[in-house]
């Protein structure tokens, strides 16, 4: 039976049961059954969930224990998941659904953060005109999603001749993966009060000193853009940020070129990860500042040639 609640903010009904465990609320939002498609949105429930398990132990935690208590509980929480069968499970904290590559724990910690921001940013503005006096959490959610769709195919009428025509059943996790999160934990405009307290499926033990692994080592630092604890300092200082290009060499080199070059490619492969997680906007604005980081082309030949000539007649 529901347990019906007062909504918190508007007239929106709850229409969730609040004695669901994890497993049991993730199934219904899913409609009943697990589909590939669904990887990224279940990715992003699991992220959510691990973070409400840990919220009143993070205080105490060093900022690398957080990233592995987060994603370790994550994964112990997808283990949770019986009704998605095995093969599809070990690739739920997968980075991307074509790459066999695990999330890292910082990456994890990063799609978690992104979570919340983008459900204030953007989800809460544009399905406040759907929360009504009498309508459901569910019918709000489906009233969003079309007409996120609507907005999405503005030629749609021209182009199949249907007005209205309903949203695929996919198009959300393929398009919205981190609406999930609302659909789960919000109800109006903020996250609702009645959802009970989240526990951890295993207890987690975090080391007390920083491994060293693959996933801890300097590179990898570079390559998701998040900053040494010991290099905390100006923010176009920090390695990882688009404008630390001079690691200690002349910026005209040739190596250091490379380097840059390395540094704006692990950028944008990085971006690719975000795609429909962040907005499009957001993505557009982060590759034109990558563009401006690029360092200027080499000269031609003729002309680094002729440079050069004129460099050593000069010593003469």
């Amino acid at each position: 039976m529901t347990t019906t609640a007062t909504a918190p903010t508007g007239d929106e009904v709850p229409s969730r049961d609040y004695s669901q465990d994890f497993p049991q609320r993730l199934l219904a939002a899913l409609r009943g059954k697990y589909d590939p498609a669904m990887r990224r949105s279940v990715q992003t429930a699991v992220l959510y969930e691990a973070s409400r398990c840990l919220s009143d132990r993070l205080a105490s935690l060093r900022p690398f224990q957080r990233k592995i208590a987060l994603y370790d509980t994550a994964s112990n929480l997808v283990q949770t998941l019986d009704f998605i069968p095995d093969n599809n499970r070990d690739k739920i904290m997968h980075r991307t659904a074509s790459s066999k590559q695990p999330l890292s724990p910082e990456l994890a910690w990063r799609r978690m953060k992104l979570i919340d921001r983008e459900i204030t940013k953007n989800i809460v503005p544009r399905i406040k005109p759907f929360v009504a006096q009498g309508r459901s959490h569910e019918e709000t959610c489906e009233l969003f999603i079309q007409n996120e769709f609507d907005a999405a195919s503005p030629r749609q009428e021209q182009v199949s001749g249907a007005k209205g025509r309903a949203h695929p059943p996919m198009w959300e996790h393929g398009h919205l993966n981190i609406f999930i999160a609302y659909r789960m934990y919000y109800l109006g405009e903020i996250v609702d009060p009645n959802i009970p307290l989240a526990q951890p499926p295993k207890e987690i033990v975090v080391p007390a000193n920083k491994p060293e692994g693959p996933d801890h080592n300097p590179h990898n630092y570079l390559v998701y853009g998040i900053p040494k604890p010991e290099d905390i300092g100006d923010e176009d200082e920090k390695p990882g940020s688009i404008n630390h290009v001079a690691f200690g060499e002349d910026s005209d080199s040739p190596e250091s070129r490379r380097k840059t070059l390395k540094e704006v490619r692990e950028h944008l492969d990085l971006l690719k990860e975000f795609e429909g997680v962040i907005s499009d906007e957001e993505l557009v604005k982060r590759k034109r500042e990558l563009f401006l980081a690029l360092p200027p082309a080499p000269p031609p030949v003729a002309k680094k040639l002729k440079a050069e000539k004129d460099e050593k007649d000069s010593i003469k």
